[in-house]
């Protein structure tokens, strides 16, 4: 799975949960019940701009917000701690109420202790933030779906999570699963009980259960508008087909210079670049072909696409730059701008320098 997928769902508010903190090695999730639910709260607020990846976490608040009981969340905040997934923080004055930081797995401490924000130097980030920077691995849910938490109590929560996972994993808001592989991945034991959960989150993910209930027909769905994830991204992408193209201000030299930097190993194939595909790579280390082509002169900062798992489609290569160093986009369009600046900036000082030269001699 990639580190993060957050152009799966869209452009409405999503939240980002860190897999390795609710799911085992194996993709089967661990965290199950109040546990689940006061996890995901916890990330939900962690998920706040300049958080810190930290929260408040009054019992009354969590009691509210999953639908569990006093008893139960203090059971749950105990057990999330103990597991070194949440870590209580100091109180800074007396009666304060309590704060905690979404910690790491392996050793407890608190996740954005492990990224400072370069640009002020202050600890400020947002969980998803920190999940990047620390390339961990985590799938995007609905904002809005998760605000409805205690209607998602227990079976319903479990398997909605493990298939908001896996369509992160595929990559597609539109899959065929196996319903056996589901129940696995869900901790749910029986077919029952799942048919029975399926209704609870039916405005997020819309499921079909094929003759037999051997598989499912899964269907990502835009919790605001009750619409298909996927028609909505085809309407996106026919509405931007249908704009006049920007024309970029990069020549094709300077964005084959700033390709060639980031991947010295690209081999030329007419007007192409090619190297190895990331994603492919991914799921077989051993390939040894490479199969994604990146052209310069098209498209605003080119075009790229992976002849093989098809890469490419619906994205830019300032994704695939955030992707493969795992920035965010505007951040990566920064680096191939400032690139292109200093090559242009070279070449305008190499220019004077020979028209001084050449000056020079004329009056000499």
């Amino acid at each position: 799975m990639k580190p993060y997928t957050d152009t799966l769902w869209g452009d409405f508010a999503t939240v980002a949960l860190p897999v390795g903190h609710i799911f085992d090695r194996d993709g089967n999730i661990e965290l199950t019940g109040s546990d689940l639910s006061t996890f995901a709260y916890c990330c939900l607020q962690a998920n706040r701009l300049h958080s810190n990846c930290t929260f408040t976490a009054a019992i009354q608040e969590l009691e509210s917000a999953t639908g569990y009981s006093h008893a139960q969340i203090e059971r749950s905040l105990k057990g999330l701690q103990r597991k070194h997934l949440i870590e209580r923080m100091k109180p800074i004055q007396r009666f304060e109420i309590a704060r905690y930081a979404i910690s790491s797995k392996f050793t407890g401490i608190g996740l954005a202790d492990l990224y400072a924000d370069e640009r002020d130097d202050r600890k400020t980030p947002s969980l998803r933030t920190v999940l990047r920077k620390a390339n961990l691995i985590y799938f995007s849910v609905p904002k809005i779906t998760l605000g409805r938490l205690p209607e998602l109590k227990g079976p319903a929560l479990a398997a909605l999570l493990s298939l908001v996972k896996h369509a992160g994993e595929l990559h597609e808001p539109e899959f065929d699963i196996n319903v056996q592989h589901w129940r696995e991945m869900s901790g749910i034991a029986s077919n029952e009980t799942l048919f029975a959960a399926a209704p609870a989150f039916e405005d997020t993910v819309q499921v079909y259960f094929e003759s037999g209930a051997h598989h499912a027909r899964v269907t990502l769905l835009n919790p605001q508008t009750r619409r298909e994830v996927a028609d909505e991204q085809f309407e996106r992408e026919l509405a931007a087909a249908k704009r006049p193209e920007r024309e970029s201000p990069y020549t094709r030299e300077e964005l084959e210079r700033w390709f060639r930097s980031e991947f010295p190993d690209a081999i030329p194939n007419g007007s192409d670049l090619i190297i190895h595909c990331p994603r492919c790579r991914e799921i077989d280390p051993n390939k040894h072909r490479p199969t994604l082509r990146y052209d310069a002169g098209k498209g605003f900062w080119g075009v790229f696409y992976c002849d093989e798992c098809t890469y490419g489609k619906r994205t830019t290569p300032v994704h695939l730059l955030a992707e493969i160093k795992r920035i965010d986009q505007r951040q990566a369009e920064r680096e191939i701008e400032k690139f292109v600046e200093q090559i242009r900036s070279k070449a305008d000082a190499s220019t004077n320098v020979r028209e001084t030269a050449a000056v020079a001699k004329a009056t000499s």
